[in-house]
Parts: C-alpha cells; structure tokens; sequence
C-alpha cells in the first residue's frame, strides 16, 4: 500500500480454452465479483477471439432496435479491434519486426471486414440476428478446434 503496509486481496483468473491458442485477458479484483462472473468473462473472451481468427481463448445488442428493423452489431464484432491489435503487437514482439500504423490499420480492416461478413453469412442462413450468429461462430470456431486438437490441457 502506499503507506508500506502490505494487504492481501482474493482475485480470480480463469482460463477457459487454449485449444486455439494461449489465453487473453485480465485478472479481476473486487469484493463483489464471483468466481462465476468472472468464468464468464473468460467464456465470452473465448467467444469474442474466435469469430476473428484470433489464437486466443479465453454480445451485446439492443433488442428494441432489433425489434424495429435496426441492424445492431453485436459487442463481440465491434469491440474486437482492441483485441486484434493486440494479437498483432504479440505478434510483431515475437518476430522483432514492427509494422507501419498503415499496415495495422490496413491489416486490421482485413481481419474484422472478414469476421463480419462471415457472422453476417452467418446470420442469414441461419435466419438469426447478428449477436447470436457472433456467438455461434465463435462456439464454432472453438469447438472445431478441439475436433482437431483434442482436449488436453
């Protein structure tokens, strides 16, 4: 503490797959915060890298603008960019080359433009609204990687 003396906190970190890569995400300290909540975070990290292609484990929409024809994007597509600039900063660490903040933003555009018009594909075969074809991809993508890995911790 800033006054010398030294507290100890409970916090939780949850891991929730690796099958497609190492985990993404943050310890959480609060007195009110569960195990659960905090399991359900790492859940829906999981979710929110899949769609993306990220190899990362680890929605949110407005249903009064659904029910009025409004198209919402789901949280999961639209706050991945944080995410996948730092999938890309791991990535530029690990081969000691660093990209120009055009090529990020270029490579960026890429990834999520790929992510949405697969959920939006998606979406309209399934006849379902984005938020839960987010979701299904993202359950997809993991599930499809343990069908290849297998389940091993």
């Amino acid at each position: 503490m800033d006054d010398g003396n030294t507290q100890v906190f409970l916090g939780y970190t949850v891991h929730h797959s690796t099958v497609l890569g190492p985990t993404k995400g943050g310890l959480r300290y609060d007195k009110d915060v569960s195990l659960g909540e905090v399991t359900a975070l790492a859940m829906l990290m999981s979710w929110k890298c899949a769609p993306m292609g990220l190899p990362y484990g680890g929605a949110e929409g407005d249903v009064i603008l659904r029910d009025r024809g409004i198209t919402v994007i789901p949280d999961i597509l639209a706050n991945a960019g944080g995410v996948i600039v730092s999938y890309f900063e791991w990535v530029q660490g690990l081969q000691y080359y660093f990209w120009r903040e055009s090529e990020i933003t270029s490579r960026l555009q890429e990834v999520m433009t790929r992510a949405f018009n697969r959920v939006w594909a998606l979406g309209q075969k399934e006849g379902t609204d984005l938020r839960t074809a987010a979701l299904m991809e993202g359950i997809r993508r993991v599930a499809e990687g343990y069908t290849v890995r297998g389940l091993y911790p």
